[in-house]
């Protein structure tokens, strides 16, 4: 989500239309990997073409209550 600096100094993050509260992910990206697991694709492929190389580790971070 997109952060802006207060005159304060301090950063607040901006709510847009396309990103649910407390999501980590928008809704485009939440479509995008459903649409690649409803296609069959493997998880293992899913992330290799979210993620790119696969070096990096995808987490569920559960949103705040």
């Amino acid at each position: 989500m997109p952060r802006i600096m207060m005159s304060n100094g301090k950063y607040k993050m901006v709510g847009v239309s396309w990103v649910r509260p407390k999501s980590g992910f928008t809704l485009l990206f939440e479509a995008y990997m459903m649409m690649l697991v409803e296609s069959e694709m493997s998880v293992a492929a899913v992330l290799k073409t979210v993620l790119g190389n696969g070096s990096a580790y995808l987490a569920y971070v559960p949103p705040l209550s």
